[in-house]
């Protein structure tokens, strides 16, 4: 399996949130066709599903205060 790493422009200390870097990264993934992306260093809290342009589904979930989970699927797998 192929691993790209994907750094996102930002600031240094920009407080841009996720929901636009989502959009950013939904744009990486159809760029490069990439069909399951893990996401590290997030700030997304407690649990849940969401439906981004009607083809990408985003699953979060944040376990103890230092372990979070996001992962940004293509809807057709």
């Amino acid at each position: 399996m192929e691993v790209l790493q994907v750094k996102l422009q930002g600031t240094k200390g920009s407080t841009c949130g996720l929901r636009v870097k989502e959009i950013d990264l939904i744009n990486k993934m159809k760029k490069t066709k990439v069909k399951y992306l893990a996401i590290t260093q997030t700030k997304k809290k407690g649990q849940g599903c969401e439906t981004l342009e009607d083809r990408f589904i985003l699953l979060y979930s944040s376990m103890p205060e230092t372990q979070r989970i996001v992962c940004l699927i293509h809807k057709e797998n």
